[in-house]
């Protein structure tokens, strides 16, 4: 592919600061980023389902990227066709975020129309992504920010919006049948959620943890509700369901700043400072 555009996350600052070495391993330098929008520039001899001009966009390893580039190698199961309307920016702001929210709730989740579902931390790329989906999904959102996201949040189509600077989100009316913990931090947030969790809830988190390993496992043994980490899977059907749902209206990637190419040191800055809504985009070419 040749990128015209490419998405940054969180976890491009956590991979290139080396706190991922346990699972990216010790070798640097090392390739980053996993978004990226653009168009087929070749295809090896067994791709039958796409051709040189074809504008696509995908999804790469995470740990292992290389999208921050000008050129970019793609499994051709790892990329999907960009929507007749769709610009390469809002593209390159899907992959990743929106394919891990998507995941989270409807398959590792289970999430169902009707069901209740709390989002915590819900500022960033997924968490934005994730009310939405929520929302597509049919499901009551509570979605946990900072005081100055929550107009944000409701915006998005929370139907609960809560601060965790001066609300309790452990105190539901009703209790929930998904948390969803988005970032990291070092809180206890299952053992917390444990208690507003229906008895057959879900736990879901995106950031891997040896003490989140011993939660899977105690949650296998006792009465608990499930405790679930799972890797984000490039398929080209979520990408393009993803797609379409853009093209519906359904969802719409909250892209909050555009850096030109030569400006990628300035954009890891603002990723590393951690305090970013939505997306940042990188735009490669015209």
């Amino acid at each position: 592919m040749q990128v015209h555009a490419h998405g940054l996350n969180p976890k491009d600052y956590s991979i290139r600061s080396g706190h991922l070495q346990w699972i990216t391993g010790k070798r640097f330098p090392m390739q980053i980023g996993s978004d990226a929008a653009g168009v087929v520039e070749a295809v090896g001899e067994k791709v039958t389902h796409w051709k040189p001009g074809d504008r696509v966009f995908g999804y790469l390893n995470l740990y292992h990227g290389g999208a921050a580039s000008e050129f970019c190698r793609f499994s051709e199961k790892a990329i999907a066709r960009i929507p007749e309307g769709v610009d390469y920016v809002t593209a390159a702001a899907i992959p990743c975020a929106n394919l891990t929210a998507l995941q989270a709730l409807r398959d590792w989740g289970r999430l169902k129309a009707q069901q209740r579902v709390l989002l915590i931390g819900a500022r960033g790329g997924v968490g934005s992504a994730a009310i939405q989906i929520a929302k597509v999904l049919g499901a009551h959102v509570t979605a946990v920010s900072s005081s100055a996201n929550v107009d944000y949040c409701y915006s998005l189509g929370a139907d609960v919006a809560l601060s965790y600077q001066t609300d309790n989100p452990y105190a539901p009316d009703l209790p929930y049948d998904l948390v969803l913990q988005v970032h990291g931090g070092r809180q206890p947030f299952y053992e917390r959620s444990r208690p507003v969790l229906k008895r057959r809830g879900r736990f879901v988190m995106l950031v891997p943890s040896p003490k989140a390993l011993a939660n899977i496992v105690l949650s296998r043994l006792l009465p608990w509700p499930r405790y679930y980490f799972f890797p984000v899977r490039a398929r080209t059907r979520d990408l393009a369901l993803l797609g379409q749902w853009v093209t519906e209206g359904k969802l719409v990637p909250q892209v909050s700043k555009v850096y030109p190419y030569d400006q990628l040191v300035e954009a890891h800055r603002q990723i590393d400072s951690a305090h970013t809504r939505g997306k940042l985009v990188l735009r490669v070419a015209d």
